[in-house]
C-alpha cells in the first residue's frame, strides 16, 4: 500500500488503473467506408470492463469509475450557456 496522503487515505486507494484496448473492425466491403473503431475498458482491481465506440464514451467510462468531469459534460454545459446566451440576446430590440 502507498505511503498516506493528508487526509490519512492510502494513495492506493484513491488511484485507479485501466488497461485501454482498440481495435479495428471492418464492416461492409473490403477498404470501404465500413471500418470502425471499438474499445474496452478494463478496471485492472476489479477487473470488469466496458465496451465502447468512441473517445467521448471511453471519457464518460473513466469520469464514472473515477468520478472526473467527463468532456462530454464540459461541452454540454458550454453549449448550454451559449444557448441561453442566444436565445436572451434574440429577444433585444423585438418588442
Amino acid at each position: 500500500m502507498g505511503l498516506p496522503e493528508e487526509d490519512g487515505t492510502p494513495v492506493d486507494e484513491r488511484s485507479h488503473s485501466f488497461v485501454v484496448r482498440i481495435w479495428e473492425e471492418q464492416h461492409g466491403e473490403e477498404g470501404g467506408a465500413g471500418q470502425i473503431w471499438r474499445g474496452c475498458l478494463e478496471e485492472v482491481r476489479s477487473g470488469s470492463r466496458v465496451y465502447f465506440s468512441t473517445l467521448l464514451e471511453l471519457c464518460d467510462h473513466l469520469g464514472k469509475r473515477t468520478g472526473m468531469v467527463s468532456p462530454r459534460a464540459t461541452w454540454r454545459d458550454r453549449f448550454l450557456a451559449r444557448s441561453r446566451h442566444w436565445r436572451v440576446g434574440s429577444h433585444r430590440g423585438q418588442e
